[in-house]
């Protein structure tokens, strides 16, 4: 839910604002407030995250800081920054997805997913702590990897106009990846420190109960990287969704071709 779903409402934001709320004179009242609202759900969403000590809870406050980019990209109205934020969008889905699931197993594993009760699950579990740690370097915006694209398409485009958002998606990135590092390092890396209730005679068990999720975890960080190797033709792709975006009158003819027109010979485009 998280991984997918959170994205319906920044799709709606895509489709509308351009064509109804940035269009006029509104548009100097709304993109100051969207603004002002990316750079506040980057920064309070990434706090949030790196206060807890709850592998689900960080995941789950890191979606909000992460819409926070897509948000920036939007707030810009333009079509690189429209079109960042569509290949910023897409990969996060990969991303976000790949990471619930490996905190999902690591819950199995451990026992719970306080990070004060794991530990040590790297020495029995290498494949799971190499995918959890590729999908975190992405979330948090390491090349080569897709979440890397994404951001830095967003952030040069904002730094001339808006080079504050700029600096606050940096500094959300560095705490994105304190936070990845922190469930890294105590969940993986450091020696077991709680009771492992899942460990035991079930072990056969627990691992064809858990085979779903690891075919599951390799497709989605695989993607990831593919996604971040392909960047160059798929934010093609967003790019030219993004030229539709800033030019709404395509969509205004499928929808209704007599409002088309007159949108059109309102605006001078019809001669």
């Amino acid at each position: 839910f998280s991984g997918l779903l959170t994205k319906v409402g920044v799709y709606a934001v895509l489709r509308t604002f351009p064509l109804v709320f940035a269009a006029g004179d509104a548009r100097d009242v709304v993109l100051p407030i969207l603004a002002v609202s990316a750079g506040a759900t980057m920064l309070l969403g990434v706090l949030g995250a790196v206060s807890q000590h709850n592998v689900r809870r960080i995941l789950a406050i890191h979606v909000i800081s992460q819409v926070g980019y897509m948000v920036f990209g939007i707030s810009m109205m333009t079509t690189v920054g429209l079109a960042g934020a569509l290949y910023y969008m897409i990969q996060h889905m990969v991303v976000k997805s790949s990471l619930f699931l490996c905190c999902g197993v690591m819950e199995r594993h451990a026992g719970s997913d306080d990070l004060d009760e794991m530990g040590g699950l790297l020495k029995r579990h290498r494949w799971l702590g190499a995918a959890f740690f590729v999908a975190a370097l992405s979330l948090a915006g390491l090349p080569p990897l897709s979440g890397f694209f994404g951001k830095l398409v967003i952030i040069r485009e904002g730094w001339t106009a808006s080079w504050w958002l700029s600096a606050i998606g940096l500094v959300t990135g560095g705490l994105t990846l304190l936070s990845m590092l922190k469930i890294w390092t105590q969940g993986f890396w450091s020696p077991e420190s709680g009771p492992r209730l899942n460990r035991g005679g079930d072990a056969g068990g627990r691992v064809r109960g858990l085979r779903a999720a690891h075919t599951g975890i390799g497709i989605l960080v695989v993607a990831a990287v593919l996604i971040g190797l392909a960047a160059e033709p798929i934010y093609d792709i967003a790019f030219h969704a993004a030229e539709q975006l800033t030019d709404p009158s395509t969509y205004i003819r499928a929808v209704n071709p007599q409002a088309g027109d007159y949108v059109l010979g309102a605006s001078g485009g019809g001669g």
